[in-house]
């Protein structure tokens, strides 16, 4: 068969078990993507020049369609707009012309009103000051009478009570006393008899109450004392087993070494 070679890839001597290895021509594939690159370079300029054409097309169009509707269209604005603008100047005269008359008339109301009420102030003021004032006079005496009434009346309310108290006071002193002396007459003869009858009765629980303490006590120290005798002769008792026990196994030990 005959040899075959893919492009881009020359047969070489260096092989493995007698195989020859392609070794790469990088000049030939930097060339194949230079090529390439070049295509696309071309084809990204034709885009780029017709999408400008086109989109300066547009914009003409527009401009001009523009500027015709603005001609057409200034022929009948200009005399709408100068005829607004009359009519509207014609309302802002008149609206003043109303507000301004409006506001005189109503400053003229406000000065009028303001002097009449002076007018009538000045009649009527003068009365009601008066009759506040006799108000006044009327309210003050009245409150002078009724304080001086009652300031009399306290008066004599402290000094009856005080009198009063200098009558029944000394009574109630007396009173007092004796109802103390009795107290202490009666407690000062109990009182020896009541710490007599306290004294018998602490003597009695003392008593009594040592005695019970030695009925518990006493029990208590003889079950102390058997249980302590008790406790001795078993501990002397298993101790002796003990010893008789571990002289026992060793001498068993010490015969069982022996032979």
């Amino acid at each position: 068969m005959p040899d075959m070679q893919m492009p881009g890839l020359e047969t070489g001597s260096v092989g493995l078990g007698g195989i020859e290895m392609p070794q790469i021509d990088l000049s030939e594939i930097t060339g194949n993507l230079n090529s390439i690159g070049d295509v696309f370079s071309n084809m990204w300029e034709k885009v780029k020049t017709s999408t400008i054409n086109a989109w300066n097309t547009i914009t003409t169009f527009l401009d001009n369609t523009w500027t015709n509707i603005v001609n057409k269209t200034r022929p009948v604005w200009e005399p709408l707009a100068n005829f607004f603008s009359v009519l509207w100047e014609g309302i802002k005269t008149t609206t003043l012309a109303v507000w301004n008359t409006i506001v005189f008339i109503l400053a003229t109301a406000w000065f009028g009103v303001v002097e009449i009420a002076k007018g009538v102030w000045s009649v009527i003021g003068p009365f009601f000051k008066m009759l506040w004032e006799g108000i006044k006079t009327v309210v003050i005496a009245v409150w002078n009478g009724l304080s001086t009434f009652l300031t009399t009346i306290w008066n004599g309310i402290v000094i009856a009570a005080r009198t009063i108290w200098g009558i029944i006071g000394p009574f109630f002193t007396t009173l007092w006393e004796g109802v103390k002396t009795v107290f202490t007459t009666i407690w000062n003869a109990i009182s020896p008899f009541l710490t007599t009858i306290w004294n018998g009765i602490k003597t009695v629980a003392l008593t009594v109450w040592n005695l019970i303490k030695v009925a518990i006590t006493n029990p208590i120290s003889a079950a102390k004392q058997t249980i302590e005798t008790v406790s001795n002769a078993l501990k002397t008792f298993l101790a002796d087993v003990w010893n008789n026990i571990k002289t026992i196994a060793i001498n068993l030990w010490e015969g069982i070494k022996s032979r």
